[in-house]
């Protein structure tokens, strides 16, 4: 029953949903289903493929193209199995167990054929024959399969069985492979991640390297043997019918030290063999070696693994490598990276701690009855530090502690690296003899600190003396031999660091000027240290500067007392000691932006233009510095030029909009154009920048004096701005009253108070004189027309300070307010 299902509508519905593009050597597709002359004669050939193969489907009305248009005029009339199975008994020796069903997809029919994989060798008892025409129409005897051929599927084809056909078959179908018989490890514990990121990598279509790097002892053979374990038993899903695995591994470790290996490929035709004699291959050893390696290798589909590749890199094998047919694709684990490009990547880091923890526990209980853990609980968080949960090397220490070594003595030896030299050397010592001399530098100087510590690409130009361009070339060749790692620093940089017990190694060796790093390196962790002392202003003064290396931070330290030095010693001392800084850190913005503060403040006669070189330099070199922006704005401003500075004080904006400095200047910039262009708008602008001007309390604590005063100073500009340009005396007034409030006897602010004062008293006089009037004129003359009633209001104002109107304006009064006459008398006395 199960097998009708594979001859069903829906299975058919779903080998057409997977849109192949090709054949396979369980599928294969046919235009026409004949049963007469040679297209019999290939039905048969195939199905006999299938059958002494995996099995598989023949799907009978799909074009050539993989089109399904269904079956046409061409195909017999009558679709009989029956028609088939006496084909099948005419060319065969032996049972084939089919079958076939008719179905319509969208008013198109189809067949649609399942044959079933056979236990044994099927092969031919008669040729199988037919005449053929050529294009001068003579006909001549074109021969499909021989009595006696086996056929297999390969790939798209059915040929005739080699022997690899028959290893195949003698496994059952099962993955062949060339897996060493002695497995690199007890029991493969954890790297369940990186597992399931390797299978992932090398199905993807665009793979057809993966490299598995790190250092020596990482357990790059464990994971990619245990994957390949995996494939071969079929606990993953895959399409690979070969695993060819090849190691250059030369020697292994063992607690007793390094141990030779016999066995292993050291050279590009050490390569070329070990795959012909895979195959059973024929390979003539010339310049043609690789084309016929690609060729055998295009037939089938393979897993190449060449562990340790570094032992062998050649130009022909990075050729073959790089060629490798489609049907193939390769694993590499090696300690050298052979190329930045095409190809996917996996770096090995150490067991996690939860993974390091299983495997000694694992490790001390094949020898030892207790568990690891129970004897030496306490200790397993420092062993897991200083292996960096490293396999091999917690294999050292499990030996160790298997043989009832103190536990202190175990520890000691790997700080200090003397009880595992050989473990080291074994790890190491390959790698580091090929890398340059400034490599070697590179990673003595990040090795020199048993802290796990990052240096940035400045910090090693300043100690090691080397350009950025050769420690850039230094750090990539490190990182192909994950010798060093990269990682944030606390201020955001990229910082380089080593592991520790590559540091152990390291320290051993001679590095070329060893004595003038250490000397350069004392030098700088005394002036980490008076940056890492810096007081909260200090460190507040730092970032300000915006300084991001080692170099800057200094620098920014010397001279932040650059002002005070400037008023006490004078302007050339002060530009001596920029001058002298810069020489150090010629691309550090901060201190081309002090300069120009101190041209500004100087008072030159061309300090203006030396002041505005330096602020271009300064936001050039650092476009974020907001504090340049600001100055180059005032400076601007000083000069009247108010459209120029408002684009800077804008620019500050863009980087800090909440920035009372930058909103002030605009705010400021803004007035001034505004009473140049009378446009109201930008005095509106300018007022809402001028609240935003303000230095508020943060965090519950007080401002300062100097915040106070920057307060005081917004609050008298945004008053003149609503007096004059927008004539709100009342919003001056409420300006002038907060401002107050930050520094209560500011002169600037309270001779602006009296000044509005005038002014609203002027205002309310000619208010309240308008009203007396209009009241006196309205009260005393039944006007008739307008001529005379303007001449009644005349008089009227004449005799409000004429005593013989005296009796008349108090019957004036008789009318008024009481408010109003309180007003009035008020505005007088004043």
């Amino acid at each position: 029953m199960e097998k009708l299902l594979e001859v069903s509508l829906d299975k058919l519905m779903e080998l057409k949903s997977i849109q192949a593009n090709t054949e396979s050597a369980t599928l294969d597709f046919k235009e026409t289903f004949s049963l007469a002359k040679s297209s019999g004669i290939e039905i048969v050939k195939d199905i006999v493929s299938f059958a002494n193969t995996k099995g598989g489907h023949i799907i009978f009305g799909v074009t050539k193209d993989y089109k399904w248009v269904g079956l046409d005029e061409r195909s017999d009339e009558r679709i009989d199995d029956a028609n088939v199975y006496n084909l099948i008994d005419k060319y065969v020796e032996g049972q084939i167990d089919i079958l076939i069903a008719l179905h319509t997809i969208e008013n198109r029919e189809f067949v649609i054929c399942y044959i079933s994989p056979s236990q044994s060798f099927i092969p031919f008892k008669i040729d199988g024959k037919y005449m053929k025409t050529d294009r001068q129409k003579k006909q001549f005897e074109e021969v499909v399969f021989r009595k006696g051929d086996v056929y297999c599927r390969r790939g798209s084809r059915s040929i005739k069985a080699d022997h690899i056909f028959y290893k195949q078959k003698s496994q059952n179908f099962e993955t062949v492979h060339n897996l060493p018989a002695y497995s690199p490890f007890h029991r493969f514990i954890g790297r369940d991640s990186q597992v399931e990121q390797l299978h992932n990598l090398l199905n993807h279509e665009n793979t057809r390297l993966l490299q598995v790097d790190g250092i020596g002892g990482i357990g790059k053979t464990s994971l990619v043997y245990h994957y390949c374990m995996l494939l071969s038993s079929q606990k993953i899903v895959h399409d690979f019918d070969f695993i060819v695995w090849m190691s250059g591994k030369r020697t292994y470790f063992t607690p007793a030290g390094e141990r030779n290996i016999r066995n292993y490929i050291a050279t590009y035709l050490d390569t070329v063999n070990e795959i012909s004699t895979f195959f059973d291959a024929d390979i003539l050893f010339d310049n043609d070696a690789t084309d016929q390696i690609i060729n055998l290798l295009g037939q089938y589909n393979v897993l190449l693994v060449i562990d340790n590749l570094e032992t062998l890199i050649e130009d022909e094998l990075t050729e073959l490598l790089f060629n490798l047919p489609r049907t193939n694709k390769a694993i590499l684990t090696t300690r050298e990276s052979i190329s930045d490009f095409q190809m996917s990547k996996i770096t090995l880091d150490g067991l996690t701690k939860e993974e390091f923890v299983e495997f000694i526990d694992f490790e001390y209980g094949r020898l030892k009855e207790n568990k690891i853990v129970d004897k030496y609980g306490a200790n397993i968080d420092e062993l897991f530090t200083l292996t960096k949960g490293m396999p091999l090397a917690a294999q050292l220490v499990v030996n160790q502690l298997v043989y009832d070594a103190p536990i202190d003595f175990v520890l000691e030896g790997l700080k200090s690296g003397n009880t595992y030299e050989t473990l080291l050397s074994f790890c190491f010592r390959g790698t580091v003899e090929r890398i340059s001399d400034v490599s070697k530098k590179v990673l003595y100087i990040i090795s020199i600190s048993d802290k796990e510590k990052l240096f940035t690409i400045n910090d090693l130009k300043y100690i090691s003396g080397s350009s950025e361009d050769e420690l850039y070339i230094a750090i990539q060749e490190l990182s192909k031999l994950t010798l060093c790692f990269s990682d944030r620093t606390s201020e955001g940089m990229v910082g380089y660091g080593s592991y520790h017990l590559m540091k152990l190694y390291i320290r051993q060796q001679d590095i070329p000027e060893k004595a003038a790093i250490l000397k350069n390196y004392e030098q700088f962790n005394e002036e980490l240290r008076l940056i890492e002392e810096a007081n909260v202003s200090e460190e507040q003064y730092l970032l300000n500067t915006r300084a991001r290396t080692h170099e800057e931070r200094v620098s920014a330290l010397n001279i932040k007392h650059i002002l005070s030095s400037f008023y006490y010693n004078g302007y050339d001392f002060a530009i001596e000691l920029l001058n002298s800084e810069m020489k150090k850190c010629s691309k550090f913005a901060f201190l081309h932006y002090m300069k120009a503060i101190i041209e500004k403040m100087s008072n030159l006669y061309n300090s203006y233009k030396l002041a505005t070189s330096e602020f271009d330099t300064a936001t050039k070199l650092d476009p974020e510095l907001v504090d340049s922006w600001i100055d180059w704005g005032h400076l601007e401003l000083d000069q009247k030029q108010y459209r120029t500075s408002s684009q800077y004080f804008k620019q500050a904006l863009t980087l800090d909009a909440e920035s009372p400095k930058a909103n002030h200047g605009y705010a400021r910039s803004l007035f001034y154009i505004c009473r140049r262009d009378n446009d109201v708008t930008k005095a509106q602008l300018a007022d809402e920048h001028y609240k935003k001007g303000f230095y508020r309390k943060s965090g519950g604590g007080s401002l300062t004096k100097q915040e106070m005063h920057s307060n005081a100073i917004n609050a008298h500009s945004q008053a003149l701005n609503l007096m004059i340009n927008l004539n709100d005396l009342p919003g001056a007034m409420n300006a002038v009253t907060e401002g107050l409030t930050f520094e209560v006897s500011n002169h600037m602010l309270l001779s602006l108070k009296g000044e509005i004062n005038k002014k609203l008293k002027s205002v309310e006089y000619t208010r309240l004189s308008n009203e007396v009037v209009q009241k006196n004129s309205l009260n005393d003359y039944p006007l008739k027309d307008n001529r005379l009633r303007n001449q009644n209001i005349t008089e009227s104002k004449d005799k409000v300070h004429n005593k013989s109107g005296y009796s008349k304006q108090a019957k004036v009064s008789d009318n008024l307010s009481e408010e109003t006459i309180l007003k009035l008398k008020q505005l007088f006395e004043g």
